[in-house]
């Protein structure tokens, strides 16, 4: 059904913005001079290489990118299903998150213009998956090679990779008990990063003060950076046409209950795979945004598509923590909970719709001009 979705919205093409022309001037470039120039014919700097490099390799052809998004997609959709369905064995609990899987609105939005985010989540998440499965003592050497491959990979795709790399040693370092198992998470850092450091290194040496690397930490913006995220993740749960603070309130008071939740899901099974998954999903959604937030002024235009990144990570978080509390609560309490679940539900799938349409409408209007 989300596939069908995305089709519908993408069916005149890929949206294109200005991040989007730099990608594929580079590329072009790339091709042309093994050069990787932006839009402006200046030096590529200020964004990591690995997506102008894959759209090369893809000769900017558009049916094969929408093809490549689309296994993107698939895999990232499937693998959480996956997942989920290990540590929860309800079939109807396994629907309904794949029903918030499928009428996504931020991963339709990532899905519909030619953004580097959905092959940075679909690395993100095999990353993860690897991570999730390394024990301390297990001699699990082809393992942890393989997801610091990915690691490396997804920082050369998005700048806000090193976020998520420093959640993920974090969460090593409180995993293993060793001095070999830290050294270890220390090795998985080091060589995540190598690539970026490189990257950013060779510019830095090249052009020394003209270089404006994306990631610039400013610190100053930190509280209305959060209100910025705080208010685009409350458009998951209500309207974007709904004021503001009613919006953030509900979102942080429902935050606040499903820490509640997800604690007494956490605390029972932390030595077990959906301890670690709980785990790691909270270290990689806190560093991330609390990296976010020490950034230079958030753009509202762009939010939208940096929180997109979370979301099946969230969705993991979300689906346990209500599955576990519906176990532990009476017949009559728990049909008060899936009937409110079941008639918000239709909000998610109707925004979905609604953006599927404007999305393709917008895009079909282009190519008409």
């Amino acid at each position: 059904m989300g596939l069908s979705l995305i089709l519908f919205a993408t069916w005149c093409g890929l949206g294109l913005t200005f991040d989007s022309y730099d990608y594929l001037f580079a590329s072009v470039s790339f091709r042309d001079s093994s050069l990787l120039l932006d839009a402006d014919h200046g030096i590529y700097r200020e964004r990591t290489p690995l997506f102008p490099l894959i759209l090369a390799l893809l000769q900017n052809n558009t049916i094969a990118i929408r093809i490549f998004f689309a296994l993107n997609y698939l895999a990232i959709t499937y693998g959480t299903l996956y997942l989920f369905s290990i540590l929860v064995p309800s079939k109807k609990h396994l629907l309904y998150v794949a029903l918030l899987l499928s009428f996504s609105v931020p991963t339709l939005l990532i899905m519909s213009f030619l953004w580097t985010e959905i092959f940075f989540l679909f690395l993100l998440c095999a990353s993860s998956y690897c991570i999730l499965h390394l024990r301390e003592g297990a001699h699990d050497y082809k393992l942890l090679v393989l997801t610091t491959l990915l690691a490396f990979f997804y920082c050369l795709q998005r700048n806000t990779g090193i976020f998520f790399v420093m959640g993920t040693t974090l969460y090593l370092l409180t995993e293993f008990k060793t001095l070999k198992g830290w050294l270890s998470a220390g090795l998985f850092a080091l060589l995540s990063l190598s690539g970026w450091i490189a990257w950013t290194a060779y510019h830095l040496a090249a052009e020394g003060i003209q270089f404006q690397p994306t990631l610039t930490v400013i610190g100053e913006n930190i509280l209305p950076n959060c209100m910025t995220y705080l208010d685009s993740y409350s458009t998951w749960i209500l309207p974007p046409n709904s004021p503001m603070y009613v919006r953030v309130s509900a979102l942080v008071l429902i935050l606040s209950l499903l820490s509640i939740l997800i604690w007494k899901s956490y605390e029972p099974s932390k030595k077990e795979l959906k301890g670690r998954v709980i785990k790691l999903s909270i270290f990689l959604t806190l560093n991330y945004h609390l990296g976010m937030c020490l950034l230079e002024k958030a753009n509202i235009w762009e939010v939208d598509r940096f929180v997109a990144i979370m979301y099946p990570f969230l969705i993991l978080l979300f689906g346990i923590s209500i599955s576990d509390y519906l176990v532990r609560i009476n017949a009559k309490k728990a049909l008060i909970v899936k009937t409110i679940l079941i008639v918000w539900l239709f909000y998610p799938v109707l925004r979905s719709i609604k953006v599927a349409t404007f999305l393709h409408d917008k895009q079909c209007l282009l190519d008409q001009k």
